[in-house]
């Protein structure tokens, strides 16, 4: 038995994303274009979005997939599939409605329209995300109409986004192969085959799979579910390869520490809840016993709505829908004779539409108007020719998040452009809940003397009595403040970033910061682990080396997040330290008893999470590398030629340990303008190159 534990243990580490779906699950019929609609959506809700009611009032007869938003003003965005008795492929699939006042009434639905997607593909399975920008940002699955070329070409993931809930505009940067047939195997009219879910987990969007999945950030796996991570919404990073095969489902954030997750399963629908979005714990109990599919947003204080897709009844033949779709809806209101000519690659209901004026302000319940004045070009740039805000506010990037090459005929500020994309502003940065720590460890030296700072022992940790160990000891009772302040800091849920500092008279180079010192953390955090086996009786109480493991845990999740290799260095390191103490406690008997057990794998699958960017800090160090050549080659008057500045190479030593030789000096000398410039193309491909491999790698 400790063996089998033992094992679990080690596997909690790389734990599946999403738990074990409840059993017997029955086939969802879905809304299927060209037959009688199967479904209904309804409504239901919550007073604490755990348990709903059941769904009683009928949304939309035909309705399936459904995907729901609250606006930034407090509307509800919903968005769903449609079954039409149509098999025309040009008919959109997807349609919108908004509701003013928390559900109860609702806009008549119009088909959504996306401007630049393809020709004829079937569009659906949506999901809703409400950008920093106000606009909403739309991932849906596309798939060619016809058996024979979605079994060529599989299905994507793509993305549009709107500021009126009708009206899309295809962002081209976001594709997400998925590789296999539709959902069904049947008609022309079936759904794609895969899912995908988006919500924000504080700066980071995530985005997860479900189908047999390939792209550059990964593998591919039937049935699988991968997770991506993003910043903006539209360049993703896989933290982890694909995991094993599970349902997903709408994701809805509680607070700024914990998120529930709706899956169908058996009919009904369930909830997982996390404390960081990339790994699930199923909770008791379904949230609606009758329930194929859900998607959940709060609708005011204290309530919660559902809606929901649920089977056709009898009674659904007669009920009466809040809402109803006419036979000749158009996209923004759009009368139907006055529906402009599809130009190419923009047919049917998605080609582009001209948007209503807005409705009279005394009937605010037929309005389709804009729910932000945000534009396109915050979320799309150039792609949507427009600028958003003043250009000079923005440093440039790549699509990447690279830092522009040098010209080396003006100055670049790289390291604006590095405090602006990598540095948390004042108020916002996990580094400051650190301070205190830092200030609390400096001692004298011979204080830390403990196991793993002192290297007294060698072997696996083992408990120790402080009469056994009295300079140990001296340690732990000179380090409580320092601990205190450690547990403290590494529950701060805050993104870390080093702060920027230069020793008085140093050059600011950014190439200075890519090094900051992290002896005080790696040293607080081994002291943390050497004490969390200190025992009174000769027994370590189990909650003390939960509390440590977690605490160096929490500082990993921190760092491992930060923009430096060092950061990811110290990071890897002091998680190894954590999870090889995990791993002898339980073989030493801190762990005992089924609830010591579970509580441990609990904070494990809670703290022990992967990377979220991994090769982030290479952004950094491309842009150090280029912030150095101008340095070195920048001309001395504005209007000059570029040129090797000899007057500034000794000033380098500062940062490296010494400087090349004189045949160094010669070389640089002797370079043509040509050939700086072509070194400068070669070192940033190559940064371009390792940071796609680096993304696309095994996590550990």
């Amino acid at each position: 038995m400790p063996r089998l534990l033992y094992t679990c243990i080690l596997l909690t580490c790389a734990a599946p994303a999403l738990a074990v779906d409840p059993p017997a699950p029955k086939p969802e019929p879905p809304g299927v274009p060209g037959t009688t609609p199967q479904t209904v959506l309804r409504l239901a809700t919550s007073s604490d979005g755990l348990r709903f009611s059941e769904p009683g009032e009928v949304f939309v007869r035909g309705g399936s997939a459904p995907a729901l938003v609250r606006l930034e003003s407090g509307e509800l965005l919903a968005v769903f599939e449609y079954a039409t008795k149509t098999d025309n492929p040009n008919k959109s699939s997807l349609y919108a409605s908004r509701s003013k006042d928390a559900g109860k009434t609702w806009l008549p639905p119009r088909p959504v329209g996306i401007r630049g997607l393809a020709d004829k593909l079937r569009i659906g399975r949506p999901t809703l995300v409400v950008m920093p920008s106000g606009l909403v940002r739309m991932y849906f699955t596309t798939a060619e109409p016809t058996d024979r070329a979605r079994a060529r070409t599989g299905a994507s993931i793509q993305s549009a986004v709107t500021r009126d809930g009708i009206e899309y505009r295809l962002d081209r940067q976001v594709r997400i192969d998925v590789q296999g047939k539709s959902s069904t195997g049947g008609s022309a009219g079936t759904s794609p085959a895969a899912r995908c879910v988006a919500f924000w987990t504080d700066k980071q969007m995530m985005l997860l799979v479900s189908g047999e999945t390939s792209s550059s950030a990964g593998g591919s796996r039937a049935g699988a579910v991968q997770q991506f991570t993003s910043r903006d919404g539209r360049t993703f990073w896989a933290p982890d390869r694909a995991r094993q095969a599970g349902s997903i489902g709408h994701v809805l954030q509680l607070d700024g520490r914990h998120w529930r997750m709706y899956i169908s399963s058996g009919g009904a629908i369930y909830s997982r809840l996390s404390s960081d979005g990339l790994r699930w714990q199923g909770e008791s109990g379904a949230c609606l016993k009758n329930g194929l599919d859900a998607a959940v947003a709060p609708a005011g204080k204290g309530k919660y709505l559902m809606l929901v897709a649920s089977p056709v009844s009898k009674q659904d033949e007669t009920a009466k829908a809040l809402v109803t779709i006419a036979a000749d809806a158009t996209a923004a209101g759009v009368a139907k004779n006055d529906r402009p000519q599809p130009r190419t690659g923009d047919v049917g209901a998605n080609a582009p539409q001209p948007v209503a004026p807005p409705s009279d302000t005394n009937t605010p319940s037929t309005s389709w108007d804009s729910f932000t004045q945000a534009d396109f070009g915050s979320e799309l740039g150039d792609e949507a020719n427009e600028v958003a805000g003043d250009p000079s506010e923005a440093l440039p990037s790549d699509a990447q998040g690279f830092a522009p090459v040098p010209d080396l005929s003006g100055h670049f500020d790289y390291i604006a452009w590095y405090e602006q994309n990598f540095i948390q502003p004042p108020g916002q940065n996990a580094y400051e809940s650190y301070r205190n720590v830092f200030a609390a460890m400096d001692m004298p030296d011979e204080v830390f003397r403990d196991r793993y700072n002192a290297g007294d022992q060698t072997g696996p940790p083992a408990p120790w009595r402080p009469a056994d160990q009295p300079k140990w000891e001296e340690c732990f009772q000179a380090q409580q403040n320092v601990f205190e302040q450690l547990r403290a800091a590494s529950q701060d849920p805050r993104p870390w970033s080093t702060e920027m500092t230069w020793p008085e008279g140093q050059d600011h180079l950014l190439y200075g910061c890519l090094l900051p010192s992290l002896n005080v953390m790696r040293g607080a955090n081994r002291a943390m682990m050497s004490q969390a086996w200190r025992t009174e009786t000769g027994t370590v109480p189990a909650e003390q080396m939960q509390d440590a493991v977690s605490t160096v845990l929490g500082t990993v999740a921190h760092l491992q997040n930060g923009t430096t290799l060092i950061e990811r260095l110290v990071a890897f390191a002091q998680r190894n330290l954590a999870e090889e103490n995990a791993r002898w406690a339980l073989k030493q008997g801190v762990f005992t008893s089924a609830a010591d057990i579970e509580a441990a794998l609990n904070m494990l699958q809670e703290r022990d999470v992967p990377e979220i960017e991994p090769g982030r800090w290479i952004l950094g160090e491309q842009a150090a590398h280029m912030d150095v050549i101008q340095y070195l080659f920048e001309p001395s008057q504005a209007g000059d030629e570029p040129r090797f500045r000899s007057d500034r190479w000794p000033n380098l030593s500062k940062f490296t340990n010494g400087l090349g030789s004189e045949e160094d000096v010669e070389a640089l000398q002797n370079l043509s303008l040509d050939e700086v410039r072509g070194s400068i193309e070669a070192i940033n491909a190559f940064h371009h190159e390792l940071k796609a491999n680096w993304d696309a790698s095994w996590p550990y």
